[in-house]
């Protein structure tokens, strides 16, 4: 008889044990969702921010960008007038470079000419 009741006993100890054991688990999971609920929170906020952050560098970069380029494109441009200038200056001096060496080769021939039509008259 003994026995049964300590049966009996050990029965209803094991099965209180239990109920408390899954009421401690059933809490413990209730905590674990509590703090992962918050943890999701931090992230999203945290990610909200790095999102922001990051959107708001790119922006800063793309007119730097934009900046550089259009310095760039203004240095160019006077590099392109300058050089349009010097091709300019350079057409110039150079069709009267042309102009001054046909007047000279023309004169050069016509002494020429004439030194050796002289040579040929005193020859003859």
């Amino acid at each position: 008889m003994e026995a049964e009741i300590m049966g009996g006993e050990v029965s209803n100890w094991n099965d209180d044990r239990l109920d408390e054991l899954n009421r401690r688990v059933d809490d413990g999971f209730v905590r674990v969702d509590e703090r992962f609920m918050r943890l999701e929170g931090e992230m999203k906020e945290g990610f909200a921010t790095a999102d922001r952050k990051m959107n708001e560098g790119f922006a800063e970069l793309r007119a730097e960008l934009r900046q550089m380029n259009d310095k760039f494109d203004r240095r160019f441009d006077r590099m392109d007038e300058d050089l349009s200038g010097l091709r300019h200056a350079l057409m110039v001096d150079l069709s009267g470079l042309r102009h001054a060496l046909m007047v000279a080769g023309l004169s050069f021939g016509i002494s020429t000419f004439a030194a050796l039509g002289g040579l040929l008259v005193t020859q003859a």
